[in-house]
């Protein structure tokens, strides 16, 4: 009964610090990766065919959608 009360804190009180840091990095790349560059991916090709194939979508979404 003594051991449990301590082990609990102890749990969740190591979770949250490496679970924090993560979100937020994923989230602000995201938005800003499809748009601006293939920040993200770290292989060069790849970046390099997302890029080209986001900035084709991106010039055909424009030509058909007044929003973009």
């Amino acid at each position: 009964a003594i051991s449990s009360p301590p082990a609990s804190p102890l749990s969740p009180w190591s979770s949250p610090p490496p679970q924090i840091p993560f979100p937020p990095l994923p989230s602000i790349l995201s938005p800003p990766s499809p748009i601006l560059s293939p920040a993200p991916p770290p292989s060069p090709i790849r970046s390099l065919g997302y890029q080209a194939a986001m900035i084709r979508l991106r010039d055909e979404a424009a030509s058909t959608s007044p929003l973009s």
